[in-house]
C-alpha cells in the first residue's frame, strides 16, 4: 500500500500506519494549548479499525521557561505576554496558554517598520514614552507564559508544582475572562462559564494533589483528563507518560531502539562522519555546532534530577557531561564505543534515574526510531528541514537508522466553527478586518479565510508605499470621514504644489543672483590680475630706476614711462571699483532674497500649512500602525486554526463536552504522512508499504 503523503482523511492515514504497528506519540511542553487535541486520534483509529498505543506525554525533560533579570520585572515567576519589548527574551515552553483566534505572535518593531510605520516618530508622540509603545503595540494578540524570573536554567520535571501552582491559577483565569469576552450570548456564556469553573476546580484539585511533586505529575493528570473529556471516555491505548521517564538511560534501558542513534556518535568508526552531518544540518539555521559545546560534544544532553541539564562530552580521556553546577566527569572514554557502554558510565557516577535526549534536531529521531511522532501542521518545523537533512547526511555517510513518519494533523479548527450555534465578540483587530463588531461562528467559518486573504494584500499594499497617502485613501475607502480627510489632504497637497513653485521660483531667483555674483568677481580677479601685471613688469621696474643716478634727461624719460604706464592702468583700476560696487549690491540683494524665502518658509499661510499636514500626517502614521498591526494579527488566524487549545472546544459548545465544535473538527480532520528518509523507513509487518 501507499503511504499518505498528502492531506487526506485522517482515518485512512491512521490505517496506512497500522502495518507499522508502531505507537503514536506526541510530547507536548504544556498541557493548556494544542496537545490534548490530539485526542481525536482515538476515535479516528476507533473508525478505521485499528488499535495502535497512543503515547501523551508531557516534554519535561525541556527547559522551563525563562525570562532574564534584566527586563526588569519583579517576582520569581510571572505570567508574562509576548513582545518586543520586556519580554523580547522570553524563552516560553511549560506554561503556555491561548485563547481562542490568539496566538504567540509577536508584531515585532521590524515588522512594522518594514511596512512603513514610522516608528521612531510615534515613540516620541506616545504619551507613555518609548519603552510603553513597543510593549502595547508589538504584543501578541491572546497568549501568556508563565516564567521564571532570573536564576540558572532549570528543566520541567525539577520545577515542583507547588513552586508553579499559584501562577498556573493566574494564567487559566486570565485566559478564561479574556475568553469569556469573546461570548456576546447569553446561552453560550452561561455554558462557557459552567464549563470555566469546571476547568479552574480541575486544576486546583490537579495542584493541591501534586504539590510537592514534580509539575509533570499534575501536567499528567490534567493531560489525561482533557484527552479523557475529548475523546469520550477512558482508552486502553491510552499512556500517559512523560520524555523523562521514556528517555530514562541506564544499563536496563540503553537496549532500546530510541537510543539506536547514540551508536553513529560514540563508535569510533562512524562518529566523525555523524558528527559531520550533524554539523551540516544545523548550518544556517541559528543553532550552535557542535564544537560550540566544547571538546568533544555529541549531539545528546544529560538530564540528571535535581541537577539539570548538560550536554554529553567524549575527549580522548575523559565522559564528562557539562551541568549548571559545572563540568562532572562521569568516567574514562578509553574503549568507549556503544551506548550500553556509555549507559553503565553514567548509571554508576549519577544513577538510574538520568535522562538522555538529543539536542533539538537528534531527539526526533530518537522518537522516530520507535514511534510514529504526531505533530500538528506547521508545529516543530525544524523536523522537516533540519532533522531531515541531518538523516539525509547520516544516509550519505553509510549510517542506518530506523525512522518512523511523522503524522501531520490538519485540524480546520476556524472552518469547523460552522457546528456552532453561538455569536461572537471580535477583539479589535478582528473588528477591523471583519468590519463588525459581532458576528455568529458560522459567519467566521464562512469568512475567515477571504479575510485573512484581504488582510495579507493589505499588508503587501502597505509594505511598498511611505506617508500618509496611501493610508488615508484606504481609510476613506472605510468611512465618510476618513474620505473628508483624505480630500482634506489633497487639498493641502495641491497647495504645497503651488507653494512649492512659488519657493522653487524664488531659489531659481536665488541660484541667478549667485550666478551673476560669481561673473563679477570672475571679471574683477582677471582685471586685478591684469592691473597686477602692469604694476609688476612695468611700473615697479621703472620706479627703481628713479632711485638711480640720472641725468635729468633720463629722469624725464622715465616719469613719461610712468605716466603713461599709470594712464593705461586707471580704467582697470575704475573698472575693478564698479565691479566691487557691483558684487556688494548682489550680495546684499543675495541676503534679501534668502530671507524672503525663509520667510516664505516660516511665516504666514504656508506655516499654517505645514502644520495642517503635520496634524493629518501624525494621524495618518498612528492609522498605519493600527492597520498593520490587525493585519498581521489577523492572518494569524491561519496558526490559531492549526493549533486550537483543546479546552476552546468544550468552552464555546452547547452540548456539554466534547462538543459539536469538536465533533466537527474529527469529522472534517485531516493528516498526511512525512517521511524524513525514506532509506531508513522500518520493514512493515503486514504488507510492502510505498510512499505515494
Amino acid at each position: 500500500m501507499k503511504l499518505p503523503t498528502k492531506p487526506t482523511r485522517l482515518v485512512d492515514v491512521v490505517r496506512a500506519l497500522q502495518p507499522f504497528n508502531a505507537p503514536l506519540a506526541h510530547f507536548g511542553q504544556t498541557v493548556f494549548w494544542d496537545e490534548p487535541t490530539k485526542a481525536l486520534l482515538l476515535p479516528a483509529m476507533a473508525e478505521a479499525g485499528v488499535s495502535l498505543p497512543l503515547w501523551a506525554g508531557v516534554h519535561d525533560t525541556d527547559y522551563f521557561s525563562k525570562l532574564p533579570a534584566s527586563s526588569g520585572i519583579e517576582g520569581p515567576m510571572a505570567v508574562l505576554p509576548a513582545n518586543d519589548g520586556t519580554t523580547r527574551d522570553l524563552w516560553a515552553a511549560a506554561g503556555e496558554c491561548a485563547i481562542p483566534f490568539g496566538g504567540e505572535h509577536r508584531v515585532t518593531l521590524r515588522l512594522l517598520s518594514r511596512h512603513g510605520v514610522p516608528v521612531s516618530r510615534l515613540m516620541e508622540l506616545h504619551p507613555g514614552g518609548r519603552q510603553a509603545f513597543i510593549d502595547t503595540h508589538t504584543q501578541a494578540y491572546g497568549w501568556r507564559g508563565l516564567a521564571r524570573i532570573g536564576g540558572a536554567d532549570v528543566t520541567a520535571h525539577d520545577v515542583t508544582t507547588g513552586e508553579v501552582g499559584q501562577y498556573l491559577q493566574e494564567l487559566l483565569r486570565w485566559a478564561i475572562q479574556r475568553s469569556l469576552d469573546l461570548v456576546a450570548d447569553e446561552e453560550t456564556r452561561q455554558t462557557a462559564e459552567r464549563y470555566a469553573s469546571r476547568m479552574l476546580r480541575r486544576l486546583d484539585l490537579g495542584v493541591q494533589a501534586h504539590e510537592p511533586e514534580s509539575l509533570t505529575e499534575c501536567f499528567q493528570s490534567i493531560l489525561g483528563h482533557l484527552i479523557t473529556q475529548l475523546a469520550g471516555g477512558d482508552s486502553d491505548q491510552l499512556k500517559l507518560t512523560a520524555s523523562s521517564k521514556e528517555m530514562r538511560f541506564n544499563r536496563e534501558t540503553s537496549g532500546r531502539r530510541r537510543f539506536e542513534p547514540l551508536d553513529a556518535f560514540l563508535d569510533p568508526a562512524c562518529r566523525e562522519p555523524a558528527c559531520q552531518a550533524y554539523d551540516e544540518a544545523v548550518a544556517h539555521t541559528g543553532i550552535y555546532a557542535l564544537d560550540a559545546f566544547g571538546e568533544g560534544a555529541l549531539p545528546f544532553d544529560l538530564v540528571v534530577p535535581g541537577r539539570g541539564r548538560g550536554s554529553v562530552r567524549c575527549t580522548r580521556t575523559d565522559v564528562l557531561v557539562d551541568l549548571p553546577e559545572g563540568t562532572v566527569i562521569l568516567g574514562s572514554s578509553r574503549g568507549l564505543r556503544n551506548r550500553a557502554q556509555l549507559a553503565a558510565i553514567v548509571e554508576r557516577r549519577l544513577g538510574s534515574e538520568c535522562s538522555l535526549v538529543g539536542k533539538a534536531l537528534v531527539f526526533p529521531l530518537m522518537l522516530l526510531s520507535e514511534s510514529v511522532m504526531v505533530l500538528a501542521e506547521g508545529g516543530s518545523p525544524y523536523i522537516s528541514t533540519g532533522t531531515r537533512r541531518l538523516a539525509e547526511g547520516l544516509r550519505d555517510a553509510g549510517i542506518r537508522l530506523t525512522t518512523h513518519p511523522v503524522l501531520r494533523l490538519r485540524y480546520h479548527t476556524l472552518d469547523s466553527m460552522a457546528a456552532l450555534e453561538c455569536k461572537l465578540a471580535l477583539p479589535e483587530h478582528l473588528v477591523d478586518a471583519f468590519g463588525q463588531v459581532h458576528v455568529s461562528a458560522r459567519e467566521l467559518a464562512d469568512r475567515w479565510r477571504d479575510v485573512v486573504a484581504q488582510q495579507r494584500n493589505l499588508l503587501e499594499q502597505l509594505e511598498g508605499s511611505q506617508g500618509a497617502g496611501t493610508v488615508l485613501e484606504i481609510m476613506a475607502e472605510r468611512a465618510p470621514r476618513h474620505a473628508e480627510r483624505l480630500r482634506k489632504y489633497e487639498c493641502l497637497m495641491r497647495r504645497m504644489r503651488e507653494h512649492g513653485k512659488v519657493l522653487a521660483g524664488m531659489s531659481e531667483e536665488l541660484k541667478g543672483i549667485t550666478a551673476r555674483a560669481d561673473e563679477v568677481a570672475q571679471r574683477a580677479r582677471e582685471l586685478e590680475a591684469e592691473s597686477g601685471k602692469i604694476r609688476r613688469e612695468r611700473l615697479k621696474p621703472l620706479w627703481s630706476r628713479l632711485d638711480e643716478d640720472l641725468t635729468d634727461g633720463e629722469r624725464a624719460e622715465v616719469r613719461q614711462q610712468i605716466d603713461a604706464a599709470e594712464a593705461e592702468r586707471q580704467p582697470i583700476q575704475d573698472q575693478i571699483r564698479d565691479l566691487r560696487l557691483r558684487a556688494h549690491e548682489l550680495e546684499q540683494e543675495w541676503f534679501r532674497q534668502r530671507d524672503a524665502i525663509s520667510a516664505e518658509q516660516r511665516t504666514g499661510l504656508p506655516a499654517v500649512i505645514h502644520d495642517e499636514m503635520h496634524l493629518i500626517e501624525d494621524a495618518a502614521a498612528w492609522d498605519r500602525l493600527r492597520l498593520v498591526r490587525s493585519a498581521y494579527l489577523t492572518v494569524q488566524l491561519e496558526a490559531a486554526d492549526r493549533r486550537p487549545s483543546a479546552w476552546w472546544f468544550p468552552f464555546l459548545s452547547r452540548d456539554g463536552v466534547p462538543g459539536e465544535w469538536y465533533a466537527e473538527v474529527m469529522r472534517r480532520a485531516e493528516g498526511y504522512l512525512e517521511i524524513l528518509c525514506a532509506e531508513f523507513l522500518p520493514e512493515p509487518e503486514t504488507s510492502k508499504v510505498a510512499v505515494s
